[in-house]
């Protein structure tokens, strides 16, 4: 039995909520109210969009560019931000410079690279 390789995703997304609570980003228009039933299919609604444009995004990355792993993970952490953050915020300005810093600080460090290249790839192989 193989391993997912998207089991490795939660402890990039944990680093990523962490530089996040770092620097100071918040949820923009959330509603902070726990237990909400209408809140909560809300939430699962966008992030069923979310994931529908992140597929569409990377099935549009060409098989021979040489930056598809680059790109595959930049969609992903972009939809990752959205869906802790909420998709309004891809309208604010500054939010694709956010993305491409917070994906060149993580594409940087080492002990991420093995599991940023499994997830990229495993991202563009369910794509096809």
């Amino acid at each position: 039995m193989s391993v997912d390789p998207l089991q490795r995703a939660p402890a990039i997304l944990a680093l990523l909520r962490q530089q996040l609570r770092t620097a100071g980003a918040s949820p923009r228009g959330a509603k902070q109210v726990a237990g909400k039933p209408a809140q909560t299919s809300a939430r699962k609604k966008s992030e069923q969009e979310l994931e529908k444009k992140l597929v569409a995004r990377i099935k549009f990355i060409k098989p021979d560019d040489p930056q598809r792993q680059k790109k595959a993970f930049t969609a992903y952490i972009e939809a990752a931000v959205l869906a802790e953050l909420g998709s309004g915020l891809v309208n604010e300005a500054g939010f694709h410079d956010m993305i491409d810093t917070i994906c060149a600080q993580m594409l940087a460090e080492p002990a991420l690279a093995q599991d940023i290249a499994t997830v990229a790839d495993q991202l563009l192989a369910t794509s096809r």
